[in-house]
């Protein structure tokens, strides 16, 4: 570029001006997504909080299951469950349709919509419910 370039110079002030922006629009879409994530994890907490793990399950099957009528045990629900795979986010928001066939297709699902930090569950029962749906165990009540 020239000394007295005006025109090159203003190119150069603008390619810069143009960087800046680019960075501070990834930097915005990054806290972007950090604060839909803690919200999203903030909503499944208050969904499940105060509520019994029975009641829980109960809903569980009546919403992923053709069984309008649950059974009356954790067990015997948790067992309905067994071959159920669905995101928690998709589940508290309502999302029924996109519970998945196999556990193949939820990791799928889950690299697209996110997996639920057990570390963030702030109940007993929505730890109990996330360590079932993860390894499908059925245990007593």
């Amino acid at each position: 570029m020239a000394a007295n370039d005006p025109v090159g110079e203003k190119q150069a002030k603008l390619l810069a001006i143009t960087q800046q922006i680019h960075q501070l629009s990834m930097k915005a879409n990054a806290l972007e997504r950090e604060i839909k994530s803690e919200q999203d994890i903030q909503d499944v907490n208050d969904h499940f909080m105060g509520r019994d793990e029975l009641d829980i399950l109960q809903d569980m099957v009546r919403n992923l299951t053709e069984e309008q009528d649950p059974p009356t045990s954790k067990r015997g629900c948790r067992e309905l469950l067994l071959d159920v795979y669905i995101n928690i986010f998709d589940y508290v928001e309502g999302k029924y349709h996109l519970a998945c066939d196999t556990k193949r297709e939820l990791r799928r699902r889950c690299q697209l919509r996110g997996h639920f930090p057990l570390d963030k569950a702030k109940s007993e029962q929505l730890r109990g419910l996330l360590q079932f749906l993860y390894k499908r165990k059925v245990d007593a009540d």
